[in-house]
C-alpha cells in the first residue's frame, strides 16, 4: 500500500539537502530527492533486528516464502531491490549492529560472518567458526573484529577479519576465570595516525568469587602490552560493562550497570563518571552534536555533556526504551512498557508528541528514524511514514504544550 505526499516546502527542502549531500558523498543518492510514499511491508514475525539505511535502501528482516530472509527496498517507495536468503543470517541478534563501510554489509550471525554486496544482494564471503561468537562487531573502514570463546584455553579469543576477503588473524586473548559467566566484547577501534588502539569492555563474574570488570585496552601493534582501567566496582551480583563501547574522537564511553564512563585510553586516564538511577537493558548509548542519550530503565531520558558528564537535560520516558533516533529537530523513540513513539523536542528539551501504531496498535522497540522517514512496525506489518506528516499518519495519543 502506496500514498505519495507532496508539498512545496518539503520538495524544496528535499533538492536543497540531496545538493549538499551530492556535493560531500559523490555518487550517492540522497535520501530526500524524491517525495516519500507511505508503504508497507509483512513483518517477519521472530526474525528481526533494526533496519539499516544506506544511500537510497532500506535494510530490513523480511519473510520470503515462509522463510527468514534479508530484504532491501527503495525507501521513498518500499519497491524491492534484492532479497537474500541463507541459513547462515538465520541466527542475528536483534540488537546486534552490523557495519557498512563502502559498499559492503558485514551481519554477524552465531557462529557465522556474512559479507554481503550493498548493491546486488550477493554474499562476497563468509567464516564460520567453531563456536558461537559474540552477538556484536566492531569495525573500521578495513577491518571488523568479533570475540569468541577459546576452546580448551578459557578465557576469549578476539579475531580481526578483514573486510576486503575475509582474511581472519587471533589478535588477542583476554582471559576470565570462568567463559560461561563472562563476557569479553569486540574492541572498539581508535585511530591515531597511522595506529589503532582497542578497547574491550570485559565482565569477568564467578560465582562466590565475585565480579570483577574492566576495560582493557592495546595498541593493535603490541597486543601483549595491555592495560585495564576498572568499569565497576568489583560486586557480588554479576553487575559490568556488558555493552559494546563508543568512541567518539579520543574519548571511549561506555555504561556499565548504572554508571557511563568516559575513558582516554592512550593515557589510560578514567575522565569522569556517571552514576544513574538504573542502567541500560535494550536501549544503546548514542551521540549526537556533542551530547549523550542514555534511554535508561528508570523510564527517563538522560541527555550528558560528553566533555564534562554534566547532566546537561533530561526528560520522563517509559521503561525498556528502544535506541534512541536522532534528527536536526528532534529525538524519537519507543517505550517498551507503554510502546508508545515518543517524539522529543531538542531545542525545547520536553516531550512533543506521544503516537500510538497504525490503527491505534502498540508498536514494535525495533524501529528506524531519520531525518524523512519513520520505519515503524505494529507486529503484523512495517509502516514506512513521510516524517513530515507523521502526525497526520498516526493516531496521537497525547500531545504537550510547547513550554
Amino acid at each position: 500500500m502506496k500514498f505519495t505526499f507532496y508539498n512545496s516546502s518539503s520538495l524544496h527542502y528535499g533538492v536543497y539537502s540531496g545538493l549538499l549531500l551530492l556535493l560531500s558523498l559523490s555518487a550517492c543518492q540522497n535520501e530526500s530527492s524524491e517525495p516519500f510514499q507511505y508503504w508497507t511491508l509483512p513483518y517477519a514475525g521472530e526474525y528481526v533486528f533494526y533496519p539499516l539505511a544506506w544511500q537510497e535502501l532500506i535494510i530490513l528482516p523480511a519473510s520470503c516464502g515462509g522463510a527468514p530472509c534479508l530484504k532491501a527496498v527503495r525507501r521513498q517507495d518500499g519497491e524491492e531491490v534484492w532479497r537474500l536468503q541463507n541459513d547462515m543470517l538465520q541466527d542475528i541478534f536483534y540488537n546486534t549492529q552490523p557495519h557498512i563501510s563502502g559498499e559492503l554489509l558485514l551481519m554477524s550471525s552465531g557462529r557465522h560472518l556474512v559479507a554481503v554486496s550493498l548493491m546486488s544482494g550477493t554474499i562476497i564471503w563468509t567464516d564460520t567458526h567453531q563456536s558461537v561468537g559474540d552477538p556484536y562487531l566492531t569495525a573500521t573502514d578495513e577491518q571488523a573484529f568479533r570475540t569468541y570463546p577459546a576452546i580448551g584455553q578459557g578465557g576469549f579469543e578476539v579475531y580481526q577479519f578483514q573486510l576486503s576477503n575475509g582474511q581472519k588473524e587471533r589478535i588477542q586473548y583476554i582471559p576470565v576465570r570462568n567463559t560461561g559467566s563472562a563476557s569479553a566484547r569486540p574492541p572498539t577501534p581508535i585511530r591515531l595516525s597511522d595506529s589503532l588502539i582497542l578497547v574491550s569492555p570485559v565482565v569477568d563474574y564467578l560465582l562466590r568469587e565475585g565480579t570483577h570488570s574492566y576495560l582493557m585496552a592495546w595498541w593493535k601493534s603490541r597486543p601483549t602490552e595491555h592495560h585495564t582501567q576498572q568499569a565497576y566496582p568489583d560486586n557480588a551480583m554479576g553487575y559490568g560493562a556488558t555493552l559494546p563501547l563508543m568512541a567518539v574522537g579520543q574519548r571511549i564511553y561506555g555504561v556499565a550497570h548504572d554508571e557511563v564512563i568516559c575513558y582516554d585510553p592512550v593515557s589510560n586516564v578514567e575522565i569522569w563518571r556517571v552514576r544513574l538511577p538504573r542502567g541500560l537493558l535494550t536501549s544503546r548509548l548514542s551521540y549526537y552534536d556533542g551530547h549523550l542519550y542514555i534511554a535508561s530503565e528508570d523510564a527517563v531520558l538522560h541527555v550528558l555533556d560528553a566533555v564534562t558528564g554534566a547532566m546537561a537535560w533530561e526528560v520522563e520516558i517509559a521503561g525498556t526504551p528502544s535506541r534512541v533516533f536522532h534528527t536536526k529537530d528532534d529525538i524519537f523513540l519507543i517505550g517498551g512498557s507503554d510502546r508508545l513513539l515518543y517524539q522529543i523536542s531538542r531545542s525545547r528539551q520536553q516531550k512533543a508528541a506521544l503516537y500510538q501504531g497504525p490503527k491505534a496498535k502498540p508498536l514494535v522497540p525495533v524501529a528506524h528514524i531519520s531525518e524523512h522517514q519513520a520505519l515503524l512496525s505494529d507486529g503484523e506489518l512495517w509502516h514506512s511514514i513521510p516524517l513530515n506528516v507523521l502526525a497526520d499518519s498516526l493516531p496521537v495519543y497525547k500531545k504537550f504544550s510547547i513550554q
